[in-house]
This record gives structure tokens, sequence and C-alpha cells, in this order.
């Protein structure tokens, strides 16, 4: 994913997974149950 981000010239990149919220560098982690909320907020 990095390589995909430095590549693409963005800032930082998000990964849906089983893990916490949480993240590395310029990679946000957020849990698969939170994921609905990113793209249907309220």
């Amino acid at each position: 994913m990095n390589i995909f981000l430095r590549e693409r010239r963005l800032s930082y990149g998000m990964r849906i997974s089983c893990e916490n919220f949480g993240g590395y560098d310029n990679i946000r982690v957020v849990p698969l149950y939170a994921a609905s909320g990113i793209l249907n907020p309220g």
C-alpha cells in the first residue's frame, strides 16, 4: 500500500481490517464493524 500511496502522491490510505482502530505511518486502520459508518455517517 505504501508504494501505491507514493506513486499516486496520496497523503494517507485507509485499510479495512479485523484489527482495532490504529495506524501505521500514513495508513489508517479501521475495523470491519466501523467501516459502514465511514460510508454512511450518522
